[in-house]
């Protein structure tokens, strides 16, 4: 049948076990190291897209803000112009130079 186990092949499996068992915890450990850095570095990324998202958001903002000058400048001309001319023919008509 099956020969008894002797205390001296327990001794070197139990090596072999306790080998074994030493380098998972050692890959274990480091595993957990680098998990650890990666949230951090997940958690600076993460702060750091927030604040590109603000000042992108504030450029769009002032972007904005320049865009709506020209126009602003082209409404007060035109409305200038519209006053006058309506100040004009308002003139006249009180003065009687037009009539209807």
């Amino acid at each position: 049948m099956s020969e008894p186990v002797t205390t001296s092949f327990c001794r070197e499996h139990g090596k072999l076990v306790d080998e074994r068992f030493e380098r998972d915890m050692r890959d274990i450990q480091r595993h957990e190291n680098m998990i650890s850095e990666i949230q951090k570095l997940t958690l600076e990324i993460s702060a750091l897209v927030k604040q590109n998202d603000e000042l992108v958001k504030n450029h769009e903002q002032r972007l904005a803000a320049v865009e709506k000058k020209p126009s602003m400048w082209l409404e007060r001309i035109l409305s200038g112009a519209l006053s006058v001319v309506v100040s004009a023919i308002t003139a006249a008509l009180f003065s009687g130079k037009i009539k209807f």
